[in-house]
């Protein structure tokens, strides 16, 4: 979905060049003084307005749908990863039912996670195992209420700015206030 949004920004993108550069930038090369003065009239503008403006939101919309798209991932790894801290080993297709994913988008994304993230596990044998983990067999009916806890509670990030550990949906940094978004 993601790629979905960074496709409409550029059409977007391509968009607004063209009716920069064909309905603005070379009609004011071939008459600047008709321009000039055609641009500050009522048509001028609402010429700007009927050109750019849907071209803007084409724009918006795309970066919108990047945003919620991202957003979404790291909810997803967020619940990933709290399923991998009460569980401590987990078996790949157990963990895959319990997210709604096949095995190979799970591993895909359990890849993304450790390059990503600051969490340890390794796949063996058809299990993921977290590192430091004294179990063996998964907890009998963790409640999933449980696990958004655990996932609220690990998942973290730091500042970009002032290095401090802030949660991973933070849209402003507790700390030293910075815009994260």
């Amino acid at each position: 979905m993601a790629t979905v949004g960074k496709v409409i920004q550029a059409i977007g993108g391509i968009a607004f060049a063209y009716v920069f550069i064909f309905k603005f930038f070379i009609p004011a090369l071939n008459a600047p003084d008709f321009f000039a003065d055609w641009i500050l009239t009522s048509e001028g503008i609402q010429s700007l307005l009927i050109n750019f403006v849907p071209v803007i939101v084409l724009i918006a919309i795309g970066g919108y749908i990047q945003s919620a798209s991202i957003n979404k991932r790291a909810k997803q790894q967020d619940r990933i990863i709290g399923f991998l801290k009460v569980y401590g080993t987990i078996s790949l297709a157990e963990l895959a039912s319990r997210m709604g994913m096949t095995v190979d988008a799970l591993e895909k994304e359990l890849t993304a996670i450790r390059v990503g993230r600051d969490v340890v596990f390794t796949i063996s044998n058809g299990f993921v195992i977290m590192a430091g983990s004294e179990k063996t067999e998964p907890p009998k009916n963790v409640e999933f209420r449980e696990v958004e806890r655990i996932t609220r509670e690990i998942a973290t990030t730091k500042c970009r700015y002032c290095g401090s550990v802030i949660p991973v949906n933070s849209t402003k940094c507790p700390n030293c206030g910075a815009n994260l978004s």
